[in-house]
Order: structure tokens, then sequence, then C-alpha cells
């Protein structure tokens, strides 16, 4: 006697199979998300506004081409001061050293150093040398990438005198300081920048951790 076929299996292999394929995608979504998530709350601060977190991703750039366009080789203290012949000069703020590889130190003591999902940490802050009107909200330095470096090397230096210009907070381990320059450096760019006749920015907010080492750093008028 022969076996009844069984009608009902092909369907209950085919439930099946969608099932696993549907649970597989979950899992692949859920691993790129945790891979991702360092650098998206990394550039977050809580006072950040919805607007702000839907504009921290940026595209990669090509990390050598842009590094020699931002980093400087510079000597020493003693060196620039023989130079000059005062034997009392600063050094220009906003100049970088290398200290290590890819690692560089600006005049005023930030380090920028590989990190972000950019590559490398002066990469993702320059992308804030552009508006990007694809973000919701985005703060747009002006001036060269020299004058920028140099901006922020200001703004540190003021939060190292703890003048009353510096607001700070702490989000998981990490300082975020708002420094109002009391002078322009930028304008709120994105859809909310244009919206609003792109507003003036005398503020820069900086992103460190361990003591130095910046996350982010970017123009703000809040």
């Amino acid at each position: 006697m022969s076996n009844a076929p069984q009608t009902g299996q092909p369907k209950w292999n085919k439930w099946r199979l969608l099932a696993f394929l549907l649970l597989v995608g979950i899992a692949w979504a859920v691993r790129r998300f945790e891979s991702e998530s360092e650098d998206a709350s990394v550039e977050r601060p809580e006072t950040a506004t919805a607007a702000e977190v839907a504009a921290d991703d940026a595209p990669t750039v090509d990390l050598t081409e842009e590094l020699s366009s931002v980093s400087v080789e510079q000597e020493n203290v003693d060196q620039v001061e023989n130079e000059s012949g005062t034997g009392n000069a600063k050094p220009k703020l906003g100049q970088l050293r290398e200290v290590g590889k890819k690692v560089f130190v600006s005049t005023a003591g930030l380090k920028y150093g590989p990190g972000s999902a950019d590559g490398h940490r002066l990469l993702h802050v320059m992308q804030h040398a552009e508006d990007d009107s694809e973000k919701p909200i985005h703060g747009v330095f002006e001036g060269s990438k020299e004058e920028i470096l140099a901006a922020i090397d200001e703004a540190w230096l003021l939060v190292k005198e703890k003048s009353k210009q510096v607001k700070t907070e702490e989000q998981g381990g990490r300082q975020v300081f708002t420094i109002d320059l009391k002078r322009r450096v930028g304008y709120t760019g994105g859809e909310v920048g244009k919206r609003k006749n792109h507003p003036a920015c005398t503020k820069i907010r900086i992103v460190i951790e361990d003591e130095n080492e910046v996350v982010s750093a970017y123009p703000t008028d809040r």
C-alpha cells in the first residue's frame, strides 16, 4: 500500500524558509546598527536637537589627501622663537604637529587622531567647512581650514582658562564644551538653516574624551 501524498508539506516548508530569511535580515540589521552606534552616540551631545542628531552622519573622505591639506609638520616652540628673532613670539594657533601615526596635536594642545565614521577626527571636523543641504541641521565654519583650526584652538584656550564664556556638560565619559567667542565663526546650515536664512553662529561646540582628544567640533547658535 502506498503512502498518501502530503500535500501540506511544501506549503509549510515555504513558510519556514520565509521565516528563516526574515530572521537573517533582522540579525544583519542589528549587527550593522551596533557597529555604527559608537560613532553616532559620540557626535550627539544630550543638548543636541533631534535635527542635529540626524545631521551627524557624513560620507567618508579620502584620508591621505584631506589630512595633507590641513596638517602642517611644526617644529618645537624654541625653534619658532629663534627663527622669529624676537625670543618671545608665540606659535600661531591651529598649527598641527604629528606626534604619532596619523595623530596630530594643535598649538593649544588639542589632539586629533583616527576615529569616527570618516576615518579621522580631522576629517569629521572638516565636514563642517561647508554646508550640507541634505542634513536637517549642520553647523558650518567660515574661513580656510587653517582659520577653522585656529578658531577651535582659541575656543579651547578659553576652556583651559575656565572662562565664563564656556558651558560644560558631561556625556558618557566625554565632556561637551560650548564656547561663545563673541564673534561670528560660522552659520547654521542644512534644511533648518536655509529655512531660517542661515543664522550666524558665535559659539563653537567641542566634544572631548581623555582630557584633550577631539571627538567633534562645530559652530552652533545655541
